[in-house]
């Protein structure tokens, strides 16, 4: 099984593409991407933003460190 995920601006593009595969190849279409690589994917309607909040969130809970603040740290400069 193989998973691809097909990103753009240009819906007639894409369904073109889709068309064009799928004509060849067994393909199902999945829909939009909200997940990838553990990282969360939020569209609008001009914009795409990947985040990872989920895993921080999960780390600094594993670390006992949900409470804790970041503080400034002296550098040279």
């Amino acid at each position: 099984e193989i998973r691809l995920s097909l990103v753009g601006s240009e819906m007639c593009i894409r369904d073109r593409f889709i068309a064009a595969f799928g004509a060849r190849f067994e393909i199902t279409d999945m829909g939009v991407v909200e997940h990838v690589l553990q990282m969360t994917v939020d569209w609008t309607a001009d914009t795409c933003s990947i985040g990872q909040e989920r895993q921080i969130t999960e780390l600094l809970e594993k670390y006992d460190m949900r409470d804790h603040r970041p503080v400034q740290t002296p550098m040279e400069t």
